[in-house]
């Protein structure tokens, strides 16, 4: 059995996903989702939900007995795991650095998975599986179905805003920060050299900050909700568009994977963190443009 700890928000739960979902084919074990974070009170973070919920996955949820068995909790749970065959006990591998760790590739059977894991590189031996699983349950219908055509038949460009606790919150401000007008400015110039007829898509959790701020010399239209109230919903459009410029955020990142359009240009920002010495060499696919 294979167990991740989930945690934030659909981006992250989407990495935390697909890493363990890879090891759980190499070991031929069944993969379980332990969201129990999002049962209790959430101190210090930015409150978030269980997500995932939204796509076909090959997993099933952890039960009380399976946290257990991770020896989550310390003290009598501890003991209770001591207690239990070697068989039956799940070995705690904790995510070292924030950049790609090949061992985890080799991990064993039996394993509760605590970190972040965002690299493609982590699932990249079954992307073709992780695309099938990270489709949509529900079809588009109404106002997102008429963005969806519409988007379809355009030279569509997905362009992401992330602020939100980016802003708000010092310590996330700190860690993050935020892309400014100016990449956006830049990223926007890149894609109109280099399509024709380019038609922009805005997405943020801060359409008002974006109206004012984006300065876009092509047709653009922003999408009227935020990562809190539609974030599959988002996401899904995001994926639909021909062409991607993400915000330094793994929600972005991921409706950037999902674009399945094999001429697609995706542009990133190289600086994805607010702090220094932050390794990010393994995050992004190679043909990604990074400004």
């Amino acid at each position: 059995m294979i167990i991740t700890k989930l945690i934030g928000g659909l981006g992250n739960q989407m990495f935390q996903y697909a890493a363990a979902r890879r090891l759980s084919v190499k070991r031929g074990s069944p993969l379980k989702l332990d969201d129990s974070i999002y049962r209790t009170d959430q101190a210090g973070l930015t409150p978030y939900k269980y997500e995932l919920g939204c796509f076909r996955l090959g997993s099933k949820m952890a039960n009380k007995m399976d946290i257990i068995m991770a020896g989550i909790g310390g003290g009598p749970v501890s003991v209770i795991v001591q207690l239990l065959p070697l068989k039956k006990q799940l070995k705690m591998i904790r995510e070292k650095h924030f950049h790609f760790d090949p061992e985890i590739l080799e991990a064993p059977d039996n394993v509760y998975m605590k970190g972040h894991w965002v690299s493609y590189k982590y699932f990249q031996d079954i992307e073709d599986l992780i695309r099938r699983e990270f489709t949509f349950v529900s079809p588009q219908t109404g106002r997102r179905k008429q963005l969806s055509d519409h988007i379809s038949s355009l030279e569509s460009v997905g362009l992401h805003i992330r602020r939100g606790d980016y802003v708000s919150d010092k310590k996330a401000n700190q860690v993050h920060g935020v892309c400014g007008p100016g990449y956006y400015a830049e990223a926007v110039l890149m894609i109109s050299a280099r399509t024709r007829s380019p038609y922009f898509f805005v997405f943020s959790d801060d359409i008002e900050w974006a109206k004012r701020n984006m300065r876009i010399d092509h047709p653009v239209e922003f999408i009227e909700s935020g990562v809190k109230d539609n974030a599959s919903e988002d996401l899904r459009l995001m994926s639909q568009c021909k062409h991607n410029i993400i915000a330094n955020s793994t929600y972005s990142w991921w409706g950037a994977w999902l674009n399945s359009d094999p001429d697609k240009i995706v542009i990133a920002p190289k600086k994805w963190f607010n702090i220094k010495n932050a390794d990010t060499r393994d995050l992004f696919p190679e043909d990604w443009v990074k400004i």
